[in-house]
């Protein structure tokens, strides 16, 4: 039975640390995102695109009655669940990263029941988690088809959110001994999560701290590019994305900030100023499931930068950190889930 926790976002978990503790630790990188129990399934099947009204390709939010009934769905179809992996975009990242002995730290929420017990207790990495009593832990069916493509089904409960009063001293004290903050994308599909980033943007600038923001999700930030140009334009130093995603702000976001896009097969670029620097990556790679690509390539990309004093301005490091995020994101695509190598 899991413990009771009041209190929103007051990091109950830490690695058994108390936050007092925390707070005197660093950290080489913090992410905030979204902690989701995550459900692949392989299938040649593309009907059900059309049956369950899906996007393909992206992220769909769905009900829990429309999650149960997919799922009915593929078992009579000879498609049964390949991996269950405690995933979260950002959380892929600090896994992997963490990992690779760079000190991170995750700050998510889940809900009170099995998922989130079960979240809590797979996860290795640093962890300043929240358990929301009345909610229920984020869960998504990845749907992987033959052409590598892979529809989300995701249910969000809308009760688990960043609420800043009630973290912010302890986010501002774990802030001052962090070197690089990552914001996660899919925080964006909720209004109040907008407004608790801004917040948290305003304390780590305070303290000098870079900030990236993951662009994750096409219709999240075709629906809220405005408010999403503004935290990147007035707070980012970089940002990471693939093409699609980056093509819809590229004519908007400031010269001056680092763009990472990944360019799935072609491997991927970096354009800064007037500079742009690009690496392929290898040739005659199975690939078996794009979860987690560009998450694993974030983090083979910061453990280049942060093992180099957090430098973004030698274009030699550059290359090399384009080139590791290359070689970790070709590792997770020739497995299934996006959890950690």
């Amino acid at each position: 039975m899991m413990k009771t926790i009041k209190n929103i976002i007051n990091f109950s978990f830490i690695k058994d640390k108390t936050i007092t503790e925390c707070k005197e630790l660093s950290f080489d990188v913090v992410g905030i995102g979204n902690a989701v129990v995550d459900y692949t399934i392989l299938t040649k099947d593309l009907k059900f695109i059309d049956i369950f009204k899906l996007q393909k390709n992206t992220m769909n939010p769905i009900s829990s009655n429309v999650f149960e009934d997919i799922l009915q769905y593929f078992s009579t179809q000879e498609s049964p669940i390949k991996s269950k992996n405690f995933c979260g975009s950002v959380a892929n990242t600090i896994n992997i990263l963490n990992s690779n002995k760079v000190k991170s730290l995750l700050i998510s929420s889940v809900g009170f029941d099995q998922d989130g017990n079960d979240y809590i207790k797979n996860i290795n990495h640093n962890l300043g988690i929240n358990i929301i009593n009345d909610a229920n832990t984020f869960k998504s069916l990845i749907i992987v088809t033959p052409d590598n493509s892979r529809t989300m089904c995701t249910v969000l409960d809308e009760k688990i959110v960043i609420d800043f009063d009630s973290i912010k001293q302890n986010i501002l004290g774990v802030l001052k001994n962090t070197k690089i903050l990552i914001i996660e994308g899919y925080l964006f599909f909720n209004s109040d999560n907008i407004d608790a980033v801004e917040k948290i943007c305003i304390l780590a600038k305070q303290h000098n701290i870079i900030i990236c923001v993951c662009l994750s999700d096409e219709n999240c930030l075709i629906n809220n590019k405005d408010r999403i140009l503004y935290i990147i334009n007035h707070f980012s130093n970089f940002i990471s994305s693939n093409e699609d995603e980056f093509n819809i702000i590229r004519e908007d976001i400031n010269n001056n900030i680092l763009k990472i896009i990944t360019m799935d097969s072609r491997g991927a670029r970096i354009e800064y100023n007037n500079n742009k620097i690009q690496v392929s990556t290898k040739n005659n790679i199975k690939i078996i499931d794009t979860t987690g690509a560009g998450d694993a390539f974030l983090a083979g990309f910061l453990n280049v930068i942060i093992k180099n004093n957090c430098n973004f301005q030698d274009n030699e490091i550059l290359k090399n950190a384009i080139e590791s995020g290359n070689v970790i994101a070709s590792k997770i695509i020739q497995k299934i889930g996006a959890g950690v190598l």
